[in-house]
C-alpha cells in the first residue's frame, strides 16, 4: 500500500509541475515536500521524526494556498482560536500529537470556510471545475478520519495490537483516496479563488 502512497504522490508532483493552474499556485513545492519525505523514510535515511518538520510546512502552505480567506478578519482569529485552544489541550493529545491535531483542525477550518463562501458567493462556475474543491474535500476527509484515529489508537495501540493496525491500514487508504481527489483537483482550469476574492472588492 506505500508504494501506492508513493506512486499518487509522484503523479500528483509531476502534474502539478506541468499543469499550467497547479504551477501557478505553488502545488509543486507541498507535494515535492510530502514526496522527498516519504521516499527519505521509505528507503529508512530518516524515520517518522521528520514529520515534526514537514507538517509545519503542510500547514503553512494551505494556509497561503487559501490566503484570500483571510482577507476576511475573523478567519484570522478563528485560525489563533484553533492554535490555542491545542495548546491547552497539549497534556491531554499528547506532544507527539500536537502538530497533527492543529494541522488537522486548520485544514478542516480551510476547507469548510471556503466551501461555506463558495455558497455565499456563487458564481457561473460550477464548483466541481474549481481546483480548491477538490482539495477541500481530499483535506476534509483526511483530517475527519485522523482525528477519529488519534483516541482509538492511543488506546488500543498497547490493548489491541490488531485493531491498531486495522485502524492504519483504513487510514493509509484514506489517504491515498484523498491525495487522488487532489490529482483530480489538479486538472481543473480554475483555481476556485476568484468568487470570493471579487465579492471581497466589490465589499470594500
Amino acid at each position: 500500500m506505500y508504494v501506492s502512497y508513493l506512486i499518487i504522490i509522484f503523479l500528483c508532483l509531476a502534474f502539478s509541475i506541468i499543469h499550467k493552474t497547479a504551477r501557478q499556485r505553488f502545488l509543486y513545492l507541498y507535494f515535492g515536500v510530502v514526496f522527498v519525505s516519504e521516499i527519505l523514510i521509505f528507503t529508512g535515511i530518516f524515520d517518522g521524526s521528520i514529520y515534526k518538520y514537514t507538517k509545519g510546512f503542510y500547514i503553512l502552505f494551505f494556509i497561503f494556498y487559501f490566503k484570500e480567506l483571510f482577507r476576511l478578519n475573523y478567519n484570522r482569529y478563528v485560525l489563533l482560536f484553533i492554535i490555542i485552544t491545542c495548546l491547552f489541550i497539549k497534556n491531554i493529545i499528547g506532544g507527539e500529537n500536537l502538530l497533527p491535531v492543529i494541522q488537522s483542525f486548520v485544514y478542516v477550518f480551510l476547507s469548510l470556510e471556503w466551501m461555506i463562501q463558495q455558497i455565499k458567493n456563487p458564481n457561473e462556475i460550477s464548483i466541481y471545475h474549481k481546483q480548491k474543491f477538490w482539495f477541500c474535500a481530499g483535506l476534509l476527509l483526511w483530517s475527519t478520519i485522523f482525528l477519529m484515529r488519534i483516541v482509538p489508537s492511543l488506546f488500543f495501540a498497547e490493548k489491541d495490537m490488531i485493531f491498531f493496525q486495522g485502524i492504519n491500514h483504513f487510514y493509509q487508504g484514506i489517504t491515498i483516496f484523498c491525495y487522488t481527489l487532489f490529482l483530480r483537483g489538479i486538472f481543473t482550469k480554475d483555481n476556485g479563488s476568484n468568487s470570493i476574492e471579487n465579492t471581497l472588492k466589490i465589499n470594500n
